[in-house]
C-alpha cells in the first residue's frame, strides 16, 4: 500500500519539477532572494572591454583504442574555447565576451563509447585577496539551440593554505542551471569558500555530447564580473539561522 502511495507522489514532484515557474513562485524562492540582497560593497573583475587575462582551454580526452581514430583524437584534444568581444548581446551597453565551445569530442570512449572532457574559460587573477567580498556577480547569456537543459560550471582556483578547487570537488565549485536565449544574472555567494589568493575563475562545461535536437556548437556570452559583498545565507554550523527554518 505503501509503495503505491509514494510512486505517484514522487512522479508529481518530478513533473513539476520541469514546468516553468510563474512570477509567484519565483519570488517564493532562494534566488529571488539572493538577486534582491543589498550590495554593501562592489568591485569590478572585468567589464568584458579586452581579452587580457582570459585563457582558453580543454582538459580530458578519450583514449585511443583504435587506430583508425587516432586523427580524429588528435583534432578534437586540440579543440579549446574561442574567445571574441562582441556588442551583439552586451548587458552594460558595451561589449561582452564571447565563448564558442564544441558540446563534444568527435572520438568514442573505450568502455562506454562515449567521449569525455571539459573545456572553457578561465580569467587569471595574480593570487588575488577576495576576502573583502563574499559573493561573486556575473551576467551570462546562452546561446545553445535544441537544448532543454542548459549549465555551466563555476570553480574557483586558491593558491593560499587552502588550495581551491577541491580533488573531488566538495569545496570551490559551482554548477548552475540557466535560462536559454536570455541574459541571466548569476550569483554566487562564496563566503564559506577559501579566496586568499585567487588565481583564476573559471566558466566550464563537459564535452559529453548533446541531446538530438541540440547543436554541435555551444555560446556564451558574459558581462559585468563583479565582487560583491552582501549580507550572507547562513551556510554551516548546528546553530539555527535566526528567525528562519
Amino acid at each position: 500500500m505503501k509503495c503505491k502511495i509514494l510512486l505517484p507522489v514522487a512522479a508529481i514532484c518530478l513533473l513539476s519539477a520541469y514546468q516553468e515557474p510563474d512570477d509567484i513562485t519565483f519570488r517564493d524562492s532562494a534566488s529571488y532572494r539572493w538577486l534582491n540582497k543589498e550590495v554593501l560593497e562592489s568591485r569590478t573583475l572585468d567589464d568584458m572591454e579586452t581579452l587580457d587575462h582570459w585563457v582558453p582551454f580543454t582538459t580530458g580526452a578519450p583514449e585511443v583504442v583504435d587506430a583508425r581514430v587516432v586523427s580524429k583524437v588528435t583534432e578534437a584534444t586540440n579543440i579549446v574555447a574561442r574567445l571574441a568581444l562582441t556588442r551583439e548581446h552586451s548587458h552594460d551597453g558595451g561589449q561582452s565576451l564571447r565563448m564558442r565551445i564544441p558540446a563534444g569530442l568527435d572520438a568514442p570512449g573505450p568502455k562506454s563509447g562515449r567521449s569525455w572532457g571539459s573545456t572553457g574559460v578561465r580569467r587569471q587573477f595574480s593570487r588575488e585577496d577576495w576576502t573583502a567580498f563574499n559573493r561573486v556577480s556575473v551576467w551570462i547569456y546562452p546561446n545553445c539551440p535544441g537544448f532543454q537543459v542548459v549549465y555551466m560550471e563555476l570553480r574557483i582556483y586558491n593558491d593560499g593554505v587552502e588550495k581551491l578547487p577541491a580533488l573531488f570537488g566538495q569545496e570551490g565549485e559551482n554548477s548552475l542551471i540557466l535560462r536559454n536565449h536570455e541574459w541571466n544574472h548569476v550569483e554566487w555567494e562564496v563566503g564559506n569558500v577559501a579566496r586568499d589568493k585567487v588565481t583564476n575563475l573559471e566558466f566550464s562545461c563537459l564535452l559529453s555530447g548533446h541531446e538530438p535536437e541540440g547543436s554541435d556548437s555551444l555560446q556564451y556570452d558574459f558581462d559585468g564580473l563583479t565582487l560583491e559583498k552582501v549580507e550572507p545565507d547562513y551556510i554551516e554550523g548546528w546553530d539555527v539561522w535566526p528567525g528562519r527554518i
